[in-house]
């Protein structure tokens, strides 16, 4: 090979090694555009005439990537009527009616230096100045505005209205008659509603998907139960309350009638068996009937001459029979309704106690659902009006209040909750004494009378009285002057030959303390 042709193969290589390092150019790729993800565990309760909502701020973006890319989170609300078919409209058409009520600021936390704290990217907390993942809880008033109901109407609904109209024009410009359809019972009634929606905003102000919440009820609330009446043992309390006078009752209910007063003279209703007493029956009075001649065509015989026949009138004697009142019971018709069945006014109860020492800070607020929103003790809405099983603590002063529950709108059956009623508050004392000791036994001897009983199984119990008597018919007196803490006694102050009565008591650690009843007495004559 020759200088030059080393030469030229040089240059070749170094050619194809910079047209590899420097690659093929493809096609332009489209701007990676980042939105906040949806945001989460959004809900809506109505608690008198307030709405209590519920969201927790993305963590991260809708593709999944982090930091979350969001600056605010916004709160629409809008209040409609149900959509005719059950059909609602799409997110866009709420989003253009509705009205933000709240706007909160997102900030990131700024990653902390060694042996620094964890700041806020704007300093100093606000209230309302949020960060990622942190659960929201805000209260809104419902105002006449907001309860009004709005309009919303699409593209296709306009399209639809259209052809409506065209139909009707030529219906009327038709020269028949249009036939008469059947008559249709009204449309059931149905109650406005108002609908939540949250959307998360990027610093570049690019929205993520709305989130919405179930729709809440925004008619006029039921009125509130009476104030709570509490009781309480050593274990457990119990909340009692009047129902309002405009609380629901069930309808289309079979009602039982017993029927054994009714008078002689009433028949009773078939009560499902084929025999029957014979009622009495008046006589009857029959007319006597006369009959006309009949005409007939000659036949070649003679006629018949036919006397009008005279009946007499049938006299039927009374028949004397006697009926006694039927003993059963009847089931009273119901009445057929359209509409569906009437639930009843239901109740739910709510704990406010204040906190405890032992509860810390956080203690003593009502208790929360697992939206995060103040729920009931009770599972599911109450129909009785009480409420037991509540674990009792004595010594801790416990609140509770109630709330009516009635279900609206025949078809969606929403909840619509009261305000809430008068709050209660006691404070569990301990005034329950401990259990009368038992198992005493006296035996004499050595020039005492020794003394045995069996312990209480009350963990408050501290001591133990003794009580004695001189002679079958004197009265007890305390022999002890302290309570004192074993299960036995010897009674040293005891005479030779004299009969002695005793007893024993229980006093448990409340100030001041309760006594038990006396034990059962035991009498023994002194050595």
């Amino acid at each position: 090979m020759t200088r030059h042709q080393f030469a030229v193969g040089l240059s070749a290589l170094m050619l194809a090694a910079t047209l590899l390092a420097c690659g093929i150019r493809g096609r332009p790729q489209a701007p990676l555009i980042i939105v906040p993800a949806v945001v989460s565990d959004l809900a809506a309760v109505r608690l008198g005439n307030e709405v209590h909502l519920q969201f927790t701020v993305p963590e991260a973006n809708a593709d999944g990537s982090r930091p979350p890319d969001i600056s605010r989170v916004d709160i629409f609300a809008v209040t409609t009527l149900p959509e005719e078919g059950g059909v609602a409209p799409v997110l866009d058409e709420w989003l253009e009616s509705a009205d933000p009520i709240f706007t909160f600021d997102v900030v990131l936390p700024v990653e902390p230096e060694a042996g620094e704290e964890a700041e806020s990217e704007a300093g100093a907390a606000d209230d309302d100045i949020l960060s990622p993942g942190e659960s929201v809880i805000v209260i809104e008033e419902l105002t006449p505005d907001a309860v009004e109901p709005v309009q919303i109407e699409s593209d296709e609904e306009d399209e639809d209205e259209d052809e409506e109209l065209d139909e009707a024009d030529a219906a009327a410009d038709s020269e028949e008659p249009a036939l008469a359809g059947p008559l249709l019972s009204p449309p059931l009634p149905r109650v406005p509603r108002r609908t939540y929606i949250a959307v998360a905003a990027s610093r570049r102000n690019r929205q993520s998907a709305a989130a919405t919440a179930p729709p809440v009820p925004v008619q006029p609330a039921p009125d509130p139960p009476g104030r709570p009446v509490l009781t309480y043992t050593e274990t457990s309390v119990t909340i009692e309350w009047s129902a309002p006078d405009t609380a629901r009752l069930p309808v289309q209910a079979p009602v039982l009638a017993p029927v054994a007063d009714a008078p002689p003279d009433v028949p009773a209703a078939d009560s499902g068996t084929e025999e029957s007493e014979p009622l009495e029956t008046e006589p009857a009075e029959t007319e006597p009937t006369e009959t006309e001649p009949v005409e007939t065509e000659p036949t070649g015989t003679e006629p018949l001459d036919t006397e009008p026949v005279e009946t007499e009138p049938n006299e039927t004697e009374p028949a004397e029979t006697e009926t006694e009142p039927a003993e059963t019971e009847l089931t009273a018709l119901s009445a057929v309704t359209l509409l569906p069945l009437q639930t009843p006014t239901r109740y739910d109860v709510y704990d406010v106690s204040p906190p405890t020492e032992d509860a810390g800070e956080e203690g003593g607020e009502p208790d929360v659902d697992d939206t995060g929103i103040p729920g009931p003790l009770n599972d599911q809405p109450l129909n009785a009006t009480s409420h037991t099983g509540v674990e009792a603590t004595l010594g801790v002063e416990r609140c509770f209040l109630v709330r009516t529950v009635d279900t609206v709108d025949p078809i969606d059956r929403l909840a619509l909750r009261s305000v809430a009623s008068e709050t209660t508050c006691v404070l569990l004392e301990d005034i329950f004494p401990p259990a009368s000791p038992a198992g005493l036994v006296a035996v004499a001897g050595g020039g005492a009378i020794s003394l045995t009983w069996t312990a209480n199984v009350e963990a408050d119990v501290t001591g133990y009285i003794i009580l004695r008597g001189i002679g079958p018919d004197a009265s007890l007196e305390p022999l002890t002057p302290e309570p004192i803490t074993v299960t036995n006694y010897q009674d040293t102050a005891v005479e030779t030959g004299i009969s002695y009565v005793y007893a024993v008591q229980a006093l448990d650690g409340a100030d001041p303390p309760n006594v038990s009843e006396a034990s059962q007495q035991i009498t023994e004559l002194a050595p």
